[in-house]
């Protein structure tokens, strides 16, 4: 499901995801469908938000540019599965 060890998953639903590695990206195994992300600064707790569309299989999520060590990603579905 997830390129880190540190997942937690609703698969299909809902994602949180940790990256201790602040020169690595994070890889997820994601359902087709449209989700709204949010990656978290662990250290200064910033916050971005944005809405993706997967066409299905691994996406990929580099390190964001808010980021300045260990990070956080947050997935969630926005549509029902078909």
């Amino acid at each position: 499901v997830c390129s880190s060890t540190f997942c937690l998953a609703d698969t299909g639903n809902e994602y949180l995801a940790y990256q201790p590695d602040i020169n690595k990206e994070l890889v997820l195994d994601l359902p087709a469908g449209k989700y709204d992300i949010e990656t978290f600064d662990t250290t200064t707790s910033a916050v971005e938000k944005q809405e993706i569309r997967s066409s299905g299989g691994k996406k990929t999520f580099a390190k964001p540019a808010h980021v300045t060590e260990d990070w956080l990603l947050y997935i969630k579905r926005t549509e029902k599965k078909n």
